[in-house]
């Protein structure tokens, strides 16, 4: 399989510490014009374990982004620490990424 570059054949990714996954999903999904410019989204601090979530991390689907590559916090209280890593479906398909 390959990877397709958009745009000016940059691979463009952001970054964001932002301090709660799970409690700023919503500002990233009402910012998706912003965040859908961008071929990889990388967070810091998430603070959320998937498995705990409601509905299994299904509510952190982003539109255009294939399920996200989640490390969970090291701390038994999930505060502080964690990353999410949101790889852009036109980058490429979800059976091209491998979860370290």
């Amino acid at each position: 399989s390959s990877i397709e570059i958009t745009g000016d054949d940059k691979l463009q990714t952001y970054f964001m510490n932002i301090r709660s996954l799970a409690n700023n999903i919503d500002n990233l999904r009402e910012n998706m014009e912003l965040y859908a410019k961008f071929n990889i989204l990388c967070f810091n601090e998430t603070n959320c374990n998937s498995s705990n979530l409601p509905f299994g991390g299904s509510e952190l689907i982003l539109t255009g982004f294939h399920p996200p590559i989640t490390q969970t916090p090291a701390r038994k209280s999930n505060k502080g620490g964690g990353s999410a890593i949101y790889i852009s479906q036109k980058l490429c398909e979800s059976t091209s990424i491998t979860s370290l």
